[in-house]
């Protein structure tokens, strides 16, 4: 399991991403946005390091 302590990036990539769908108008109306799009790959690649290598 992946703490907040070791590996503070998730968390701070899903805040954003977070804030972001809050505030945007399309992700609010599930509306094709790219910023989430962009947003949503980075937390993931935060999430799982290894992926974002292939």
């Amino acid at each position: 399991m992946i703490t907040l302590a070791k590996n503070p990036a998730p968390a701070a990539e899903y805040r954003t991403l977070l804030g972001h769908t809050l505030a945007c108008a399309a992700c609010r109306a599930k509306a094709p946005c790219f910023t989430r799009a962009r947003l949503t790959r980075a937390w993931r690649a935060a999430r799982v390091p290894w992926k974002a290598s292939r």
